[in-house]
């Protein structure tokens, strides 16, 4: 509901965006996403604050994005490659490893940001009427803002070790990463969900998000050999979408028209799963926080 606010009644011109919540069960999806919508300068600014209290607006501070990363994938290269003696190690391996970090650091970091972000905002869950979709989805804002600085290394990277297999390809890491995010929130509302009803499974959600980077194609290659490690991708639902990255990224290829429908089927099903999950239960965060 909109009110026009007059300069006589408020020194603010402009509207008041008044959010009814719904009884229980799912709202009115259209009225829902409307109200969503119209908070986007909530998320940007909320987004913005938690971004400058963990310093990310200082240069030690986006220095410090780019060498976590890049320090979790020396010591993931020292344990795969150099014990193994790098056996089985194809040239561009070191280019494969650090654009499958990257990109799940900001998987890791936006899922376990949404798990705690109800929690995180019991107060002004108490205490404002607003659509609390919009608490986990500024943690994936976050997310993504914390990957950015990220990218230029990866460009560097590329053009140093890998600039032959570079083509038009790479474009297709946008719509990718596209996918990246959906499956992020849609296991970013679960989790989130599942914390409020279990406030013991952020304790077991890190050994979750260790477990799905070993067991997703990031350290090794998904080359469609037989084995342990293409049954672990075929029933990884992330598999997909590492996949796809390392072929655009690293091999400079689209990628099999399998795997990309994989993708979006697992993205797509997630997010909505999610988005269901987390939306029907609204009512009862208040009650259990």
């Amino acid at each position: 509901m909109t009110a026009p606010v007059t300069a006589a009644q408020d020194e603010y011109l402009g509207e008041h965006h008044v959010y009814r919540p719904h009884r229980a069960g799912l709202p009115p999806l259209g009225r829902y996403l409307s109200e969503f919508w119209k908070r986007r300068a909530f998320v940007r600014e909320l987004a913005r604050a938690e971004l400058k209290a963990q310093n990310y607006q200082t240069a030690f501070g986006q220095l410090w994005l780019v060498l976590n990363p890049l320090l979790n994938a020396a010591v993931y290269f020292f344990l795969v490659d150099i014990l193994s003696s790098g056996k089985g190690r194809q040239g561009n391996y070191i280019t494969h490893l650090l654009a499958g970090i990257f990109a799940y650091t900001f998987f890791s970091s936006g899922v376990s940001q949404a798990a705690g972000s109800v929690a995180g905002g019991g107060k002004l869950i108490l205490n404002t009427a607003f659509p609390r979709l919009l608490l986990p989805w500024t943690q994936i804002v976050i997310a993504f803002f914390r990957f950015l600085p990220t990218v230029p290394v990866l460009v560097v990277i590329l053009l140093i070790n890998n600039r032959d297999h570079i083509t038009w390809a790479v474009l297709l890491t946008v719509p990718i990463f596209g996918l990246l995010v959906l499956f992020t929130a849609g296991f970013g509302f679960i989790c989130a969900t599942v914390q409020v009803y279990n406030t013991d499974f952020k304790n077991l959600l890190p050994y979750l998000l260790r477990l799905g980077l070993y067991m997703t194609p990031i350290l090794w290659y998904a080359d469609g050999s037989t084995g342990i490690k293409e049954k672990i991708s075929t029933f990884n639902p992330l598999s997909p979408i590492f996949e796809l990255w390392s072929d655009a990224i690293v091999n400079g290829e689209v990628g099999a028209a399998g795997t990309w429908v994989r993708a979006v089927a697992y993205s797509l099903v997630l997010f909505v799963v999610g988005f269901v999950v987390y939306v029907s239960r609204e009512r009862d965060y208040a009650v259990r926080i």
